[in-house]
This record gives structure tokens, C-alpha cells and sequence, in this order.
């Protein structure tokens, strides 16, 4: 039996037979690559072409580097900018803080100067007004002239001062050179502010020192009031009332040297001026009383007998018996005994009137010794007549 032979798949073009299929050869590594033709004018294509990419790279890297530089520049040129700007508000910041601080000192040397000013114009009214009488008026007026002497001291003036203007666009210098200005005027204003706080602290511890001595003064105003009272003790109610009422108001003072001192001052001294006036007036007024009451004795006594020498006359007289005179000589007047019992009623009168009282209050007692006990006394041991009265007494004798 005869072998079958297979028959040849007819070929398609869809499938390409064994023998139209190429196989390609295994490239030479050692082959030069191959390189384009160049380019010439007459090549329409080559106007397209880009450059080759050895070219291209470092032209991008040149430019990207230019970029860089000048983005990395102004970058670093805003942030001087910005660093000094912040530097120069900080330096105005200062500057407007320590003005303000001088302002405020010029405000209260103003006012410490306005008030030691104030008190001085009434202390010196108060010296006028009261004298340099005594230690501590003295201290007083010695504190108004040393005050006035330091309130005449020239005052300290700011200046006014400024730095300049920054352009539209400043740049660094501008700002740099701007805040060295303001630094400086920042150091001169905390210089004057130092001044102006050392001139309000002289003239507060001046204002101190003159209000202290005229609270001194004020402190001895009670003391002088009783004192005044119990040396004065015969003037009117109304009026010791008056100088009482004056003085609290001036110990009721917050401050001596206040607008009211003077009034006050003034209304005192008119009040203590006529306490003593009336207790003057009164004592005058017993003086010549007293003295009245004597002449009318006299005059008695010369009427009962024609005189002292006559034989109804002693050689002794009366004597004045009182707390401040216990001698015979103090006083020479009739006797009891001359006198008899017609005359002993006018001398019980003329005593009375003598004494500021009324003729009931004077008694008289016969037989009473002389009240000494001094034994050299020429009148010890003598027996006469004392008339007396609730304030004080006389002893008549004859000798």
C-alpha cells in the first residue's frame, strides 16, 4: 500500500509562507551610528529641525539659572527691606512711648509749680498778717523765702524736634538712615524727661517742707486759745466764744496754706485782739475805781478831825492789808478808833466802791491783832479793826 504524501496548505496573503518570512540579521555593535545628512539652504526642512539635544540642555540650564538668581535676589532684597522697616517703626514706636512719658512730666512740673506757687502767695500773706514773733513763726518765714527762691528757678524747656520723611518707596538706606535720627531724638527726649522729673521732685519736696512749717504753726493754735482764755478771764462771753469757735476752724484746716487760711488767720487775731482789750479795759476800769475809793477816804478823814495831825488824828493811820502787801506802809489812811461810829458807815461805803461791791458784802470786826507774824514787824501784836469782803480784807490800827 503506496504511503500518503500530505499536501502543501496553500498560502494566503493573510499568512505569508516560510520563505517570505525575513529574519533579520544581528546588528554589529561596532557599527558607526549613523548620522543625517546636513542641512543645507536649499532644504526646505531644515528651517523646523530643532537644535540637537546637546545644545538645548545647557541653554535651559543657563536661563533656569538667570531665573533663579534674580528671583533669589529680590527675594533677599525685600526681606532687608522689610527687616528695616520693621527696625525703623520699632525705633518710632520708642520714640512716640518716650514722648509721651515727657509730656505727662511737663504736665505735672506744670502742676507742682502751680501749687507751690499758690502756697507761697499765702504764706507770705500769713507773714504779713502774723509776724516772725517766736521760733516757730521764724522757721515759717525762713520756709516762704527758701520756696519762693526755688519756685524762681528757671524751668526746663523741651524743644520740638523731628526726624524727616521717607519717600514713597524707601528702600533700606532711607530706612536706615532715618532710624538713626529718631534714636537720637529718642536718647535727647528721655534726657529732658530725667530733667523735667527732677525739677517736679524739687519743687514737691520744697512744697513739702513749707507746708510742714506752717502746720507747725497751726498745731499751737488750741494751746494759745487756753492760754488766752485763762488770762483773760474778765472779758465778755460773747468774745471768748469768738476765739474758741476761730481756732478749731484753723485746727480744723487739711492744710495750712489752703485759699481759706488767711481769713481764718485774720478772724483769729481779731478775736484774740479784743479778748485782750476787754480784760485791759476792765482792769483799767477797777484801777480807777479803786483809786476813787481812796481819794474819797482821804477826803473822809480830813473832815473828822482837821486833818491827820490834829489831836482826833493818830500818828499811826490805817494800813492796807491785801495778798500781795502785808506791810503798814502800804497803806495810810483813818482809823476805825478816829473815825468813831459817825464816820464807820461811810468807811464800810468808800471800801465797797473801792472793791467793786455792795456796802452789805464789806464787814468790819473791832479787836482783831495785826495779821503778821513777823515779830520785827512794829505793828505785831496790835489790836484794831478789819473789814473785809469775799475777795480780800484791810486791817485798820492806830499807833
Amino acid at each position: 500500500m503506496a504511503a500518503r504524501i500530505p499536501k502543501k496548505p496553500e498560502t494566503t496573503d493573510e499568512q505569508p509562507s516560510e520563505q517570505s518570512i525575513e529574519t533579520p540579521e544581528p546588528s554589529d555593535t561596532s557599527e558607526e551610528p549613523r548620522t543625517e545628512p546636513p542641512a543645507t539652504e536649499s532644504d526646505p526642512k531644515s528651517r523646523r529641525r530643532l537644535p540637537p539635544k546637546r545644545v538645548l540642555i545647557p541653554i535651559i540650564a543657563a536661563v533656569t539659572a538667570i531665573v533663579l538668581g534674580v528671583g533669589g535676589w529680590l527675594i533677599y532684597s525685600s526681606i532687608q527691606r522689610a527687616q528695616a522697616k520693621d527696625a525703623y517703626e520699632t525705633s518710632l514706636s520708642e520714640l512716640s512711648a518716650a514722648q509721651d512719658a515727657a509730656n505727662t512730666a511737663n504736665a505735672d512740673l506744670s502742676a507742682a509749680a502751680a501749687t507751690l506757687a499758690a502756697h507761697v502767695d499765702i504764706a507770705e500773706q500769713l507773714l504779713a498778717l502774723l509776724g516772725e514773733d517766736g521760733d516757730i513763726l521764724q522757721a515759717a518765714a525762713a520756709a516762704t523765702v527758701d520756696a519762693k527762691a526755688v519756685l524762681g528757678a528757671a524751668l526746663p524747656t523741651v524743644p520740638a524736634r523731628t526726624a524727616g520723611e521717607l519717600s514713597e518707596s524707601p528702600t533700606v538706606e532711607e530706612y536706615d538712615a532715618l532710624r538713626v535720627k529718631v534714636d537720637e531724638m529718642l536718647a535727647s527726649v528721655k534726657a529732658d524727661t530725667k530733667l523735667l522729673n527732677e525739677r517736679r521732685e524739687a519743687l514737691s519736696i520744697s512744697n513739702i517742707e513749707l507746708t510742714d512749717a506752717w502746720t507747725a504753726q497751726t498745731v499751737t493754735v488750741p494751746d494759745a486759745v487756753e492760754a488766752a482764755l485763762a488770762a483773760n478771764t474778765n472779758a465778755s462771753q460773747d468774745t471768748k466764744d469768738a476765739v474758741t469757735a476761730a481756732g478749731e476752724a484753723l485746727s480744723a484746716l487739711v492744710g495750712p496754706l489752703g485759699a481759706e487760711s488767711p481769713e481764718l488767720w485774720q478772724a483769729f487775731q481779731s478775736a484774740f485782739s479784743t479778748l485782750e482789750s476787754e480784760e485791759q479795759d476792765y482792769q483799767e476800769q477797777k484801777a480807777a475805781e479803786e483809786e476813787a475809793a481812796r481819794q474819797r477816804a482821804r477826803n473822809n478823814s480830813g473832815g473828822s478831825g482837821g486833818g491827820s495831825g490834829s489831836g482826833g488824828g493818830g500818828g499811826g493811820g490805817g494800813h492796807y492789808i491785801d495778798e500781795t502787801c502785808q506791810s503798814p506802809s502800804c497803806y495810810t489812811g483813818p482809823s476805825a478808833e478816829e473815825l468813831g461810829e459817825i464816820y464807820r458807815q461811810q468807811l464800810l461805803e468808800g471800801l465797797a466802791a473801792e472793791w467793786g461791791v455792795s456796802v452789805s458784802d464789806v464787814t468790819c470786826e473791832d479787836g482783831v491783832p495785826y495779821p503778821s507774824s513777823d515779830t520785827s514787824d512794829p505793828w505785831y501784836g496790835k489790836l484794831g479793826t478789819m473789814c473785809s469782803y469775799w475777795g480780800g480784807g484791810r486791817w485798820f490800827g492806830t499807833a
